[in-house]
């Protein structure tokens, strides 16, 4: 019988990363441009970002869009909560990139994703890659966005040792 991860770890929980609350609330705001542009923006101070419809659907290239941003927060959220756990465990991460990609299609008469995946690159210590790998999946398991899409979000790897 091998031992656990919660004991090789010392325990490892969601409530021990995050300091765990009732709730959380964000709040954002936009202000409508020209066109199909925008400036969003959250509190704290946070940059305004110029935003667009997707050139798709006649918005202006090279601006950040919903469908990007959505994505972006799902592959951010799964890349902070392993740098949480990994800090919490105090694993090393030497190196870190990520892409995303995700579907969208049509069910009937609504368009919306289907589909996302993220594809992490990851780099740590050899003695640490089988601890790295269960936290990963923990993390992509427990990741707030993630659990609150209605598509599956996929999760490959290519980890590197040293």
């Amino acid at each position: 019988m091998g031992i656990s991860l919660a004991q090789m770890l010392g325990g490892v929980s969601w409530e021990d990363v995050y300091m765990r609350q009732e709730k959380y609330i964000y709040r954002t705001h936009l202000a409508w441009g020209e066109g199909y542009t925008w400036r969003q923006g959250a509190e704290g101070g946070r940059p305004d970002i110029v935003c667009s419809s997707p050139p798709e659907f006649k918005g202006v290239d090279g601006l950040w869009t919903p469908e990007h941003m959505l994505l972006a927060s799902i592959e951010s959220c799964v890349a902070s909560a392993f740098y949480a756990y990994m800090t919490h465990a105090r694993l090393e991460i030497l190196s870190y990139r990520s892409e995303a990609e995700g579907v969208m299609s049509w069910e009937g008469k609504k368009l919306k994703f289907t589909e996302a995946r993220v594809k992490a690159f990851i780099k740590v210590r050899k003695t640490d890659r089988e601890s790295a790998e269960k936290l990963l999946e923990k993390a992509h398991a427990r990741c707030p966005l993630t659990n609150s899409v209605s598509f599956p979000v996929s999760l490959e790897v290519e980890w590197q040792t040293e």
